[in-house]
Order: structure tokens, then sequence, then C-alpha cells
């Protein structure tokens, strides 16, 4: 059958924008200066996101919606500063103004025009974090309008104009229903938390198998069958936001993939691969080799350590923080994409391979290494703009150095 591989490596290396980059000029990192007169409102943005973060839940159809009892953790992986949080704000701005149009559409302009789902719940996220609400809402309302499947996930690719491709992808529809999670509980706004709710059923419906006596979350509806599954799909902190929300099943989901993710990267360089297959007959062991692609760590895994870094469990950031030593021995520009025994498979570099770094060193402890690869990251982006690199820049400052996405409630 024909995947839905969003994230093709040769169309990721080209990273330089096309004629049809939007006349808004990306800036550069803000130096210290630049942010101080930013400080207050930074500070006020942070006491509210700490508001909403530890407040329970508003009830709203009964106790499923209910979070009275649970304790949510408003917790970045590296204590927040004013500084963070402005580089955090500025780097989310940035991707917003550089790749989302005015309808709402998110444009991979270095990819050739095109929009995935991922992109929308990415753009999604960042804006209900930065309390960026009319750009939310403008982004939400082309997603709903245009990509929103009768079942209640989201077609994964657009272009021209049109759907192209149908299959949904389980990390863009997770990015997008924790995304209306926490869009429902910053801005107040109740029918975002419903369709938080309502994809979050579908995906568990849907996407989610029964493997080897687990709960496990595969690569979408299309990869039930077969059990192929992506570990960097296995967003525990969207898991844990959405279980706040009284989703309850993600609590066995989001410990099953802690599990899995575990069993993935226990052999040292501790790389998880982009793809695997959930054998049914083992367990629901999981193999690498068994795919039909190349087992590596790529761009799909590169993602693995920035979640991971987050997580509110113990054991998720263990699974970042013994990728630091893997990071520490190599170049900053080293190759984005590597055999699983860390040898050079394609050698262009990335800036998420740096963010990534930036999450390993900061769940190892290492906080004065993860903030200068945050920086690191930053610049290779100037250097070379590409959509992916800007919103995982986004998205590693923001989970990383600030509580503005919500923090966390371990399911």
């Amino acid at each position: 059958m024909a995947w839905p591989l969003r994230s093709c490596p040769e169309r990721r290396r080209s990273r330089r924008r096309t004629s049809r980059t939007p006349p808004n000029l990306r800036s550069s990192p803000a130096s210290p200066a630049a942010v101080d007169p930013m400080r207050p409102l930074v500070s006020a943005l942070l006491a509210l996101t700490l508001a909403f973060t530890i407040a329970p839940a508003t009830e709203s159809g009964g106790e499923r919606h209910s979070a009275a009892g649970r304790t949510a953790v408003a917790a970045p992986s590296i204590p927040s500063t004013p500084s963070d949080a402005a580089a955090a704000i500025d780097a989310s701005r940035d991707f917003l103004t550089s790749y989302v149009l005015d309808d709402g559409r998110v444009v991979r302009w270095d990819q050739g025009g095109d929009t995935v789902s991922e992109g929308q719940g990415y753009a999604m996220l960042i804006a209900a974090a930065i309390g960026d609400e009319v750009t939310f809402d403008r982004v939400w309302r082309w997603t709903e309008r245009e990509l929103l499947r009768d079942d209640g996930l989201f077609a994964w690719h657009w272009n021209d104009g049109a759907v192209v491709d149908e299959q949904s992808a389980s990390d863009a529809d997770l990015f997008i229903a924790a995304a209306l999670s926490l869009a429902g509980r910053k801005f107040a706004e109740p029918r975002y938390t419903d369709a938080a709710l309502r994809t979050s059923d579908a995906l568990l419906e849907l996407a989610t198998a029964e493997i080897g006596g687990r709960r496990v979350l595969t690569a979408g509806p299309w990869a039930v069958d077969d059990g192929v599954v992506n570990p960097s799909y296995w967003a525990v902190p969207l898991m844990s936001r959405l279980w706040w929300d009284g989703a309850w099943g993600w609590a066995s989901v989001a410990a099953n993939a802690r599990e899995s993710l575990e069993q993935l990267t226990s052999q040292a360089p501790h790389l998880p691969p982009d793809w695997a297959v959930a054998d049914e007959s083992a367990d629901g062991e999981l193999t690498v080799d068994a795919i039909g692609l190349p087992p590596v760590h790529g761009w799909e895994a590169v993602r693995v350590p920035i979640q991971a870094a987050v997580d509110c469990a113990a054991d998720g950031k263990r699974i970042a923080a013994r990728l630091w030593p893997f990071h520490l021995s190599r170049d900053i520009r080293a190759a984005a994409v590597v055999g699983l025994d860390g040898t050079v498979v394609d050698a262009a570099s990335h800036p998420i391979a740096t963010v990534a770094a930036a999450a390993a060193a900061s769940a190892a402890g290492s906080e004065a290494s993860a903030r200068v690869l945050l920086d690191r990251a930053a610049a290779q982006d100037a250097e070379q703009p590409s959509y992916y690199g800007s919103a995982w820049i986004a998205l590693g400052r923001l989970w990383l150095t600030t509580p503005l996405l919500g923090g966390c409630a371990q399911p």
C-alpha cells in the first residue's frame, strides 16, 4: 500500500525557500538588549500561563471532562527565565509570520509550497502557546474546512487547492487535538475542547491497536493491520494534555509508548528508528528491519528526544538524556540522518538535529549546553531557512525553556 510518508529525506534536504517566499523577512535571534523591553509582558504571559496550567479543567458535559483530583506539573526541562520566554515567543512569531498565510494555511515554502496536516498542528500549538488566538483560530478554521475527514481525523497532504492524499498521520492528528485542548483552556473556549476530544476519540478508536496485550498508537488507521509505528509520533506530553481533559485512554497508550521507546533505545548509542513494526506474534516486540525502509535515525526519529525531554515521567526523560553522549561526540553540523549504530547515512545537516541535541542536553542536566545549542539551531535556520527547522526551533524553545505549552500531567 502507499504509506503517507510525510517526512521524506529527499524533500527535506532542500531547505532554501523558493521564489514563493512570503515578503516578511525572518529575524535573527534577539540579543539580550533587544528583549529587555518585553520582560514585563513576558512575565505577565508566563504568570497567566501558569495559572491556566495548574487550574482544574472546567467541566463541559460530564465526568469525562473533569480534571478533579489530578495534579498538573508546569515545569519546562530547563528552568525558565524571561530571556528564555522572550526567545521562545520570538521564534514562535517568526514561524507563524513566515509560514502561515492570511487564510490559515501553513505553507512549506522550501518544499514546493504544499501543506501537510503536521504543519497545521504545529502552527496551532505554537499559536495557542503564545496566546495568539487570532492566528490559532484562522489556522484551525482552514484545517477544519480543508483537511477534516468524516471520521474526525485529518487528511495529511494538500496541494494546488485540494487534498492530494486522504490518509491521516497520527502525529499530526495528535498535535491538532492537543493544540485544540490547550486553546480551549487558554482561551476559555469550550468549542475547542470539544473538537479536541472528538479528534482524540477518533485517534484512540481508529489509530491504536492492541498488539501483544498492549495498546499502541500506530502511524495511522492505514497502519493498524500491519502494526506499523513511528516512534516520533509518540508525543507523550501531548497525550498527557488530552488525558488531562478527560480522554482516559491515553494513559495506557503513553505508558506503552515509554516502554516501547525503552526497548528501541536499549543498546548504545541509544538511537530510536524512524519506523518500526510491532509484532503480534512476539508479544508486541518492535522490529526495525521488517518495514521495507532503511533502519535509520533520521528526519522522523530526531523528534523523539525533544518530546521525551519534557515527559513528566522519569522514564521518558531518561530516554532523552542517554542520547546526550552521542550528541557530545558529534560536530554541531553533523549529519541529521544516521544508522542506528551512529554511522552517517546522509551528510546533510539540519537545525532540528541541533534542537534534538539541546533536548538531550537538557534532560541530562546540562542547561548551559542546551541553551547554546538552541541558539545555534536558530543561527542554522537563519542561514538556510526551512519550514521544519523553524517549527521545531519554536517548539523546542517553548517545550524546553518555558511553561507556555502548559506543562503536563502524568497519566
